[in-house]
């Protein structure tokens, strides 16, 4: 008796359990999961993509769901980080158990999560990944909905250059999966069409100084310049293309004019740059007017390519999982192949078997005209009355006949190009540039080697102040219109109290642990970067930020020095001669001195430590704000900045050995030096690695730098 009763029971409670609120809720739930770049490199283009997908899910839900379901987005993180994204996916799959997935930005974060994804045999769309190689690895649950890239940027090579007489082309690319890949399409398309290739490059993503590459182009002078590029870089490949008077006929490039920071940053140095055009806010079609106006409403904001990526990528999974009637993966991957549906982008979405490639997408060029990105190609959707412009040449139409194979080689054999030789004028460039960069250098690591020098704390949040400093500068600027150079007065003042404050607050309650400073700051300054590169998304969101201010070029016979190059070196040489004074001839700076060189003896005389380190910390950061206020004429501005200069700073303050200030700047100009000459003579790529290649070569045969007496 006992035992039915509570075998009622059981029964009785799992029926009220079927039927609370949450398990009901849960049922009629279907979980999407994606990992997207929403900091880091690639943020400002995943944080579009997300919101793509977001509205996409908002508006089927208002449909009623898929099959009934609510949609629920589950959305991670992956820090523009492949392995982060595998990681990420395998959690989606195993750990969350969604039923359905979406794919990341971009072609490197696409096929890390492809290798997971297939691996479990569940389908997933890549609405995001240009490059065909991702589905020639075999993977059959992996789709593509980004155009298929063999046709990209045909007018150019072919029935434009042909009209126009464009002979040489200068192919560049950062080193990320998917610039590599449009890299060497465009570098053999180039050559087939019998262009002379005068320049082929290659440089690490978030490169901070093209001016070698940029000489390289001045001596070759091709006609065209196009490859593949993300948003950081092109900002500063672009100036500096305008600063050093380098300018082709035509600029293509991909993905970054895409992004409109990439005009709102440069403003009139992006005018006349093309793209391949996927989607346009200027689409006359009804369904993109009424994406555009939901997308305005839900974010308060106009949307990008990306964002209709993402509500595009929706739509078709949509459909997918319609024609299969089903969640399940084989099912959906059975639809995929055999769906046709109009998405935002030109062409309906059509995959082939068995690589499950798009064919059916179809790519366009646009151009920035008048800060607007206006399509220029193909004539079935060119914008009314806009016309393709060259520079230094005539315009041409927008509405040119597509036909035509390649046409016979005027040119002689195409040539990757040599390196043009150091000629004496071209050698004195280099040294002038190399200087200029070492005197901005020696202010970004001279406050890291003071801080060092008298506390012995390792502030790893270095760079995340420079940031602020960038941020700084840019505000004054754009609300009060003060130029960087004149608010230097308000930021100094600011920033040295911003040292003592985090100094005091976070520093000192270390000190009593003092054989462990070292280790101790820097897992504390370490927090504390992340802290401020956070609060610095959250301000300012992912948006690259640049003063449009001082510019033009300074001509010396053959030489070019832009005017910010300039400004920026002077302020830099002035404040750390000011430094020095300040530390050699006032009694705070002798205070400063003797603490550094011996604690305790100083405190005997009377000098008060805790002062003199909050003042130290204080100058520190003051240098570091300084250079961040007079980067913003050189560098656009980004929450991610701070750990490239961090760590461009440990490497100075270690080659002129820790603490030694003279030496920080002799390692600035050594590295300086290093990275112009090796940039021209060899490639980016190699230059990116001279910081390592000295770090490790002065730690083993110098450790305590190259002005120590001792090599202790």
């Amino acid at each position: 008796m006992l035992g039915r009763i509570l075998m009622a029971a059981t029964v009785a409670i799992a029926a009220i359990w079927a039927a609370a609120p949450g398990a009901v809720e849960a049922q009629d739930k279907v979980r999407i999961g994606a990992s997207l770049s929403l900091t880091g490199t690639l943020a400002r283009s995943g944080e579009p993509l997300r919101k793509g997908y977001v509205l996409w899910a908002e508006d089927v839900n208002r449909r009623g769901g898929i099959m009934g379901r609510t949609v629920e987005m589950v959305v991670y993180d992956d820090q523009s980080d492949s392995s982060t994204a595998a990681k990420l996916y395998e959690k989606l799959i195993t750990e969350d158990e969604v039923e359905l997935l979406l794919g990341p930005y971009g072609s490197s974060m696409s096929n890390a999560a492809a290798a997971v994804v297939d691996k479990h045999k569940r389908a997933l769309l890549l609405p995001a990944a240009a490059s065909s190689a991702i589905f020639e690895r075999g993977y059959t649950h992996t789709f593509q909905m980004f155009p298929p890239l063999g046709p990209v940027f045909d007018p150019i090579f072919d029935q434009w250059a042909e009209q126009f007489d464009l002979k040489s082309v200068a192919v560049v690319n950062s080193d990320d999966f998917y610039p590599k890949v449009l890299g060497d399409i465009l570098a053999a398309k180039a050559e087939k069409q019998g262009l002379e290739v005068v320049l082929r490059e290659q440089f690490p993503i978030n490169t901070k100084d093209f001016s070698s590459l940029v000489l390289k182009l001045r001596a070759a002078k091709p006609d065209i310049l196009t490859g593949g590029l993300q948003l950081p870089d092109s900002l500063i490949l672009m100036r500096q293309l305008r600063e050093f008077n380098v300018l082709p006929k035509v600029l293509a490039f991909s993905p970054a004019p895409l992004v409109k920071d990439f005009y709102e940053t440069l403003t009139t140095d992006g005018e006349f740059v093309m793209a391949d055009y996927l989607w346009a806010t200027n689409n006359p079609d009804a369904a993109s007017k009424a994406f555009v106006k939901a997308y305005q409403e839900r974010w308060d904001e106009t949307p990008t390519v990306h964002s209709a990526f993402g509500w595009s990528g929706g739509l078709v999974l949509e459909a997918a999982v319609g024609k299969a009637g089903s969640f399940d993966d084989d099912e959906i991957r059975e639809a995929f192949l055999e769906l046709e549906v109009n998405t935002l982008l030109a062409g309906p979405f059509r995959i082939r078997a068995p690589e499950n490639k798009q064919v059916g997408h179809q790519l366009g060029i646009t151009q920035w005209q008048n800060g607007k990105n206006e399509i220029v190609w193909p004539e079935s959707i060119a914008t009314p009355g806009t016309r393709s412009r060259f520079r230094h040449g005539p315009t041409t139409s927008a509405r040119h006949r597509s036909q035509g194979g390649p046409r016979a080689s005027r040119r002689g054999p195409p040539s990757p190009g040599a390196n043009p030789a150091v000629s004496t004028g071209l050698f004195l460039q280099l040294l002038l540039n190399g200087m200029m960069l070492a005197g901005i250098y020696g202010l970004l690591s001279v406050g890291l080697n003071l801080i060092f020098g008298v506390m012995r704390v390792l502030n790893f949040a270095h760079g995340e102040i420079i940031m602020i400093g960038g941020y700084t500068a840019f505000w004054l600027f754009t609300l009060l219109g003060l130029t960087p150079l004149w608010s230097l007065p308000l930021a100094l003042p600011a920033f040295f109290l911003l040292g003592m404050a985090i100094q005091r607050l976070l520093i000192t309650p270390l000190i009593p642990r003092r054989a462990q400073i070292e280790d101790t700051s820097l897992v504390m300054t370490y927090g504390l970067s992340l802290f401020l590169a956070s609060f610095a998304r959250f301000l300012f969101s992912v948006d690259y930020r640049s003063v449009s201010y001082m510019r033009g070029s300074l001509f010396i016979g053959d030489m070019v020095f832009s005017y910010a190059q300039i400004a920026a070196f002077t302020v830099a040489i002035v404040l750390t001669v000011l430094l020095f004074l300040f530390l050699k001839a006032t009694r705070v700076g002798m205070a400063i001195r003797a603490t550094a060189q011996n604690r305790e003896l100083a405190s005997a005389c009377g000098i008060e430590s805790g002062t003199i380190y909050m003042v130290t910390f204080g100058l520190g950061a003051a240098t570091a704000g300084a250079a961040g206020s007079i980067f913003s004429l050189l560098f656009a501005v980004y929450p991610e900045m701070g750990l490239e200069y961090s760590l461009r700073a440990f490497v100075i303050v270690i080659l002129g050995g820790m603490g030694n200030l003279p030496g920080a700047l002799v390692g600035a100009l050594v590295l300086a030096l290093a990275e112009t000459f090796v940039g021209f003579v060899a490639n980016a790529q190699l230059a990116a690695t001279i910081p390592f290649v000295l770090v490790i070569l002065i730690l083993l045969l110098r450790p305590a730098g190259l002005t120590s007496g001792s090599d202790r």
